[in-house]
């Protein structure tokens, strides 16, 4: 039985995050961003939801939405400030993402890891978040964003996906 599942989706507020936040809620399971962009991009609403005590980007929002602490979350292998993809995010900031770096996290929790994006989005200019999905024992999952069709459901498989090695649920 896997030990976590991979969530992403097609783009900023497809719902990753909140789909994220329920099944460690649900599951009592912990939570994990490996790749975090945007980091000091929230606004002021943002920073008054997070306690002033918890880290800005999705790890605070998960930690704030379940009641947990972002301590009891493994923290990101990068961070990036930037609210870009993770390869141009890591470009403004000068740096390279090293896909050999992000490395799933062993806990005792069910592990919920959240994709920067969806799983085309590049991390570097031969790595997409469907290669570290598809290296990692976790099913995949995604959110329908609210322009897809209405018989598209949470964790059905999706097209470019099908065939590229993912695990689906089920």
């Amino acid at each position: 039985m896997p030990r976590g599942v991979f969530v992403a989706g097609t783009d900023t507020d497809a719902g990753k995050t909140i789909v994220a936040a329920a099944l460690v809620a649900a599951l009592g399971a912990d939570y994990w961003k490996p790749v975090q962009s945007g980091a000091l991009s929230l606004d002021p609403r943002e920073r008054m939801r997070s306690r002033g005590d918890l880290p800005g980007g999705d790890t605070g929002t998960v930690a704030w939405l379940t009641g947990r602490h972002p301590a009891d979350f493994p923290p990101p292998a990068y961070v990036f400030q930037a609210p870009l993809s993770p390869d141009q995010a890591a470009a403004a900031e000068g740096a390279r993402i090293d896909p050999g770096r992000i490395l799933l996290p062993a806990r005792d929790r069910f592990l919920v890891v959240e994709a920067a994006g969806g799983l085309l989005v590049p991390l570097d200019p031969e790595t997409l978040m469907i290669d570290l999905a598809s290296a990692w024992p976790c099913p995949s999952c995604w959110p329908p964003a609210p322009a897809w069709a209405p018989s598209t459901t949470p964790c059905s498989p999706w097209k470019p996906c099908a065939g590229g090695g993912c695990r689906w649920p089920g």
